[in-house]
């Protein structure tokens, strides 16, 4: 029996893998080429690092540079960020010349700074040690590019998470800026109010030095291909229920992906599926992710659960028709709340003003249990 065909959990790993993208890998590689630091910013679940390991991928492959990713989730520490450094440098392995040449710099950066403590109990002295190794590390990739004579991109995922470790973004800095000749920056995060924090205020260290890269929803037309080409794959047939999964999923690619995976566990072979598989797709999802919808539930006040639900609804949160229908107190309550709802990556607004909630399931959720007019 041929297995599940949708894997929502992981991030893709090879350029080949990425639905509805092509705009965006063609124009991060101009951005790298010409040297600019791109900040890449994307709700949660976007496809973010999938987008980050293919660009990598496509770097390797047609520039032969050195390309690096680097995961800075949920660092706390310098030792740490080193590590995460130290660990995404090993991952580039030995094939290619700049990589052959980054593992020789590292084996020489190894033996020079020697072992030093891991963990809560190291003493002050083994933390300046690491202090110390971040610095060596983060001029590997410009000695690397220099050598090779070929542009080296590093790109820095869950960049937000920097704050966590005082000065951090500091020493980054101190080193990056003097790379761009031969080395582009790519920061990728998620958090809005994170971010603006690093770019855009300028008592911070990394104040403007990144162009802002907006990661926007897939298209309808390239995941409902998607969904049928893998349905037909494996044998099946997504149907009318392609187009409803496609159309609840909004342009949300793990989302989508997540409702393609429990309709194809729902479907059966050489049978289309139809709308009622759809919506039994749906309540499977829905049921199987309550706990993470419930816990983003309850972290909105009372206020922004009301705005949430006026945005499900495709009512203007701010608009009178959204207080009357949801018991919004006033306009100024509900531009708070919006307010917070954006910052937190919540909701998200387009280019045209336009709001919509940043989670499919957690709409389509509202809409059934908050029965409001629809919009004329």
């Amino acid at each position: 029996m041929l297995a599940n065909p949708f894997d929502f959990e992981t991030p893709l790993e090879h350029a080949s893998e990425l639905v509805g993208r092509e705009r965006e890998l063609a124009e991060l590689a101009h951005l790298s080429r010409s040297g600019t630091y791109t900040l890449v910013q994307a709700p949660r679940r976007y496809g973010k690092t999938s987008l980050l390991k293919a660009a990598a991928e496509l770097w390797r492959e047609n520039e032969q540079g050195l390309a690096v990713h680097v995961d800075f989730s949920e660092i706390l520490t310098i030792e740490e960020a080193a590590r995460r450094v130290r660990v995404a440098y090993e991952q580039q392995g030995d094939h290619g010349h700049a990589r052959r040449m980054l593992s020789e710099a590292l084996r020489i950066v190894r033996v020079r700074l020697g072992p030093v403590e891991i963990g809560p109990l190291a003493s002050p002295a083994a933390v300046l040690d690491h202090a110390a190794g971040l610095h060596e590390l983060l001029e590997l990739p410009a000695e690397v590019a220099k050598r090779s004579e070929r542009r080296a991109v590093v790109y820095f995922d869950e960049f937000q998470d920097v704050l966590a470790v005082s000065g951090l973004d500091g020493l980054l800095r101190s080193h990056i800026q003097h790379h761009r000749a031969n080395v582009t920056y790519v920061f990728a995060g998620s958090e809005p109010s994170m971010l603006r924090e690093l770019f855009s205020d300028q008592s911070r260290p990394l104040y403007g030095q990144a162009h802002p890269f907006r990661l926007e929803r897939i298209s309808t037309e390239a995941l409902l291909e998607h969904v049928a080409r893998r349905f037909r794959e494996t044998g099946k047939d997504a149907g009318e229920a392609g187009v409803e999964i496609v159309l609840l999923g909004a342009g949300h690619p793990q989302r989508t992906i997540l409702l393609a995976w429990n309709l194809w566990e729902l479907s059966v072979a050489d049978t289309p599926a139809t709308r009622a598989d759809a919506s039994a797709a749906l309540a499977a999802t829905l049921r199987a992710r309550k706990p993470e919808l419930d816990a983003t539930w309850r972290a909105m006040t009372v206020n922004e659960r009301r705005v949430a639900i006026a945005v499900a609804h495709g009512l203007a949160p701010t608009g009178r028709r959204a207080q009357r229908a949801t018991g919004i107190a006033s306009r100024s309550a509900a531009q708070k709340s919006l307010r917070a709802l954006l910052e937190r990556g919540d909701i998200e607004r387009s280019e045209s003003g336009q709001t919509a909630l940043v989670d499919p399931l957690l709409a389509a959720r509202l809409r059934q249990q908050h029965q409001l007019t629809p919009p004329t």
